[in-house]
C-alpha cells in the first residue's frame, strides 16, 4: 500500500470517527438541553409558589391586613376608607403580576401542564373566595389586552 493510499484510508477512518463524534455530541446536548428544560419549570413553578407565600405570610403576619383581606369575601363589603382600598388594589395588582407571570411561564414551556393547570384552579378559587376582590382584578387586567384570556379568563366571562 503506498503513501496515498495509506492516508486516504486514514481520512476515512477520521471522517467516520469524527461523524461518530458529532452525532454523541448533539445527543449529549439533547439531553442536558431536556434536562435545563425541566430544572427551569420546576424553579418557575417554586418562585411563583414563593411569591404567594411572600403575600400569605405578610396577611398572617398583619392582623389589620388580614381583616382587610376577609372583607373581601362579601361580595357586598362594605365601603373602605381610601387607605384599605389602596391596599386592596395593591393586593390585588400583586396577584395579577404573579398569576401573569405563571401564565407567561406556561407559554413559553417553562411550566409544567399539571403546575399551570393547579395555579389556574387556585386563580379560579380566589375569585370564587374574594368576590369584592373581583372588580380590583378586571379593572387592573382590563388594561392589558394580551392577558383577557389564559389564566384570567374566567374573570370576562359571564
Amino acid at each position: 500500500m503506498d503513501h496515498q493510499a495509506f492516508a486516504q484510508l486514514l481520512g476515512n477512518y477520521g471522517e467516520f470517527v469524527g461523524a461518530i463524534a458529532v452525532v454523541v455530541a448533539l445527543g449529549y446536548l439533547a439531553v442536558r438541553i431536556r434536562q435545563n428544560t425541566r430544572t427551569v419549570s420546576l424553579n418557575r413553578g417554586q418562585a411563583g409558589a414563593a411569591e404567594f407565600s411572600q403575600v400569605h405570610e405578610q396577611i398572617f403576619g398583619n392582623a389589620d391586613l388580614a381583616s382587610l383581606i376577609a372583607q373581601c369575601r362579601n361580595p357586598e363589603a362594605s365601603e373602605l376608607s381610601p387607605g384599605d382600598e389602596e391596599r386592596v388594589r395593591r393586593f390585588a395588582n400583586h396577584c395579577v403580576n404573579v398569576y401573569a407571570s405563571v401564565d407567561d411561564a406556561s407559554k413559553r414551556g417553562e411550566l409544567e401542564p399539571v403546575v399551570y393547570q393547579t395555579y389556574c384552579e387556585d386563580f379560579l378559587m380566589t375569585i370564587s373566595d374574594y368576590p369584592s376582590l373581583v372588580p380590583y382584578l378586571q379593572t387592573i387586567v382590563g388594561h392589558f389586552p394580551a392577558y383577557q384570556h389564559g389564566i384570567f379568563k374566567p374573570l370576562f366571562c359571564s
